[in-house]
């Protein structure tokens, strides 16, 4: 449970930085997290509780408006791909990469739309590289179709669409034997890239979920 927008997340950041007077510290704080919560799923589900906070109290003297935002953004990916990890019962965090969109729009819906298919969570955790799934993942997004001929699909710097059996093998052992995946999609029909951060299913997710009540 934690999409959309941070559900059942709370996030609390604090610093000492001071930024010039009228600085938008909320339009800051809201580009950092649409670049990094809010690229962030683990099933699809959501909650009522969700918060990020963002506290600066002036002590260290002024600061570059720029530097601040990048240092925000970089320790609020951290943050997120730390909340992947810790999944319920993953055992993979997986960065997928989708480059070559039209609109962020179109990258957001077609990057959520993958990592939130329990057939590619499982593919990955089952060390599969079952293109067929991926292409799926991308297709079923129908108001965002994507030529077919154009798509380019890779984990790591290994091909995926129509890969060989010797690639496909050398992609199987990829998977199965690192516990960060790289999903790298080219859409090729723009020039947007986006991250998104997410994880594998197991066994141990149903058994979290199954067996307990709140």
């Amino acid at each position: 449970m934690i999409e959309p927008n941070m559900a059942t997340m709370l996030c609390y950041i604090l610093s000492d930085v001071s930024l010039p007077e009228g600085t938008d510290l909320y339009s800051i704080l809201k580009s950092s997290v649409d670049q990094s919560f809010n690229c962030l799923t683990i099933d699809s589900d959501t909650s009522t509780s969700d918060t990020v906070a963002l506290l600066c109290n002036g002590l260290s003297g002024e600061s570059s408006v720029q530097d601040f935002s990048k240092a925000l953004t970089e320790i609020c990916i951290d943050l997120t791909k730390l909340i992947a990890t810790d999944g319920e019962g993953a055992t993979k965090l997986i960065e997928l990469t989708i480059s070559g969109a039209k609109s962020e729009a179109q990258a957001r819906k077609i990057g959520k739309s993958i990592l939130n298919s329990p057939l590619v969570k499982t593919a990955i955790y089952g060390g599969d590289p079952n293109w067929g799934r991926l292409i799926m993942a991308v297709g079923k997004v129908f108001d965002e179709p994507i030529p077919f001929e154009g798509l380019q699909i890779y984990f790591g710097t290994l091909p995926v669409k129509e890969a060989n059996p010797e690639t496909l093998k050398k992609l199987s052992e990829y998977l199965k034997n690192n516990t960060e995946i790289s999903l790298n999609v080219v859409l090729n029909v723009g020039t947007i890239s986006m991250k998104f951060w997410g994880c594998d299913f197991t066994e141990k997710y149903i058994e979290e979920n199954a067996y307990y009540t709140t």
